[in-house]
Parts: structure tokens; sequence; C-alpha cells
């Protein structure tokens, strides 16, 4: 079984736990890949060890590389669900807005 587990907000939010998931899962014969929204300019890492590989899908719909770069993902974990079929440029992404409501971000 493929094992496509997200980086940002998945991986990320709690690595110990992660990577005990990722032994267990390869000790049962399965493969865990690495499938992110980022672009090749921006990797992640380090890298738990075991992982099959990084698809890196640079804002592009996650099931649309992982088939181009024939890889069949049986089991999705992603915290983002929505951008497993959907390119992210084509989500509408609702940011606060400050008092001035500019439109601008400010954290």
């Amino acid at each position: 079984m493929n094992i496509a587990l997200d980086w940002d907000g998945t991986y990320t939010r709690d690595p110990d736990a992660w990577r005990t998931f990722i032994r267990l899962f390869i000790a049962a014969g399965h493969s865990v890949w690495i499938v992110t929204a980022r672009s090749e300019r921006t990797p992640v890492g380090p890298l738990p060890d075991g992982i099959k590989g990084v698809i890196y899908c640079d804002m592009e719909s996650k099931k649309s590389v992982t088939d181009r770069n024939d890889v069949e993902i049986h089991v999705w974990i992603d915290d983002e669900p929505i951008f497993i079929h959907k390119d992210a440029e084509s989500v509408p992404i609702l940011f606060p807005r400050d008092d001035a409501d500019d439109g601008a971000f400010k954290p």
C-alpha cells in the first residue's frame, strides 16, 4: 500500500508521532511518500528514515502529480485534503483583514 503523507501542517505538526507511524507502516510492508504542495525550490527536510520519496506538486493538485509520476496512492493523509484534487490557485483562501480593511494580511 502506498501512503501519501503531507508535510506542512501534517508531518510538521508532530514529527515524533509521524516518525513512529512511518516506522510501523514500513515494517508492515507499506511505502510512505511525502507529497507536498511545495515546489522543489523550497525543499522539505530533514526527511524521516524510510521515506520512499518526496513528490513536489508546486501548487498543482497532488493527485494529478502523483498520477503523472506513476505513483498510485492508496491512502492520503493531509491537513488540507482539498489540495489532493484541486490546484492551490483554484481554491480561495480567506485571510484576516486589518482594521483599515485594505485587504492586506497583518499577522
